[in-house]
């Protein structure tokens, strides 16, 4: 059975984006040979990728050092150590000739971080193999950020050069044409973190920022069953967009 929480991590954020991606993972197929999960952080998920798929002779993660102040992967449990390899490296050909191509890969919330996207992408398809799959989660331009404090101190932190992101999000026009144009089909769509989820963000930010931590832990339930809902309603605009792409 799956936990409930995908990754270790008290970010709800990143609890709503993953279980967004869970119920898409059937696109892979029965018996997908390879995987791949890129910005993979500690590599919580790619553990759980490899058990959804017993039969995957490869479930590699990702990520390059200090991302999303990730300092490095965690332990990979024994029952799918043999399967599972952790790198730590750029996206590129090179970084995974010896482990793929790939039949499936996640992305999520990565482009955001990478100043060359468009070459990021056309990597990214090249990794894959033809028909192959990919599930892509991007946020949204413009943001919805209903707390102040946390609006002003994300868009300072974009401006300054402070934080993560080298951009705020994409346009629904903007990622499409992106997509097109490095290889890649939209088989499927849909918008993500709505306007409660919006709120639920803004001030699991705010409290981690001031490092409430306590509070956010006692917050784990509602986060899980707010992601558990976001499974089934999907707002008609939000803060992020899902994709499910198939390579040209």
């Amino acid at each position: 059975m799956m936990p409930l929480v995908p990754r270790a991590s008290l970010e709800a954020g990143t609890i709503l984006r993953r279980h967004l991606v869970d119920p898409w993972l059937p696109a892979f197929g029965r018996d997908p040979e390879g995987l791949l999960d890129v910005g993979c952080g500690r590599g919580e998920y790619v553990t759980r990728l490899a058990r959804r798929f017993p039969s995957a002779r490869r479930v590699v993660g990702m990520d390059r050092a200090g991302r999303d102040g990730v300092a490095g992967f965690g332990p990979v449990p024994p029952d799918v150590a043999s399967r599972v390899v952790l790198r730590e490296a750029e996206l590129s050909p090179e970084a995974v000739s010896d482990v793929g191509p790939f039949d499936g890969v996640v992305c999520v919330d990565v482009l955001e971080h990478v100043p060359d996207d468009a070459r990021f992408l056309a990597d990214l398809a090249t990794v894959v193999r033809p028909r192959g799959r990919a599930i892509v989660h991007v946020p949204a331009s413009p943001q919805r950020h209903p707390i102040g404090w946390t609006r002003r101190a994300l868009e300072r932190q974009l401006l300054d050069g402070s934080g993560e992101h080298v951009r705020e999000g994409y346009t629904r026009e903007g990622i499409a044409r992106l997509l097109r144009d490095s290889g890649w089909a939209i088989s499927r769509e849909r918008a993500t973190l709505g306007r409660v989820a919006s709120w639920w963000c803004d001030a699991d930010f705010y409290l981690a920022s001031r490092g409430v931590h306590a509070l956010r832990a006692l917050a784990l339930p509602f986060t899980v069953g707010g992601a558990l809902l976001g499974r089934a309603v999907g707002p008609r605009r939000g803060n992020g967009w899902l994709f499910l792409l198939e390579r040209r």
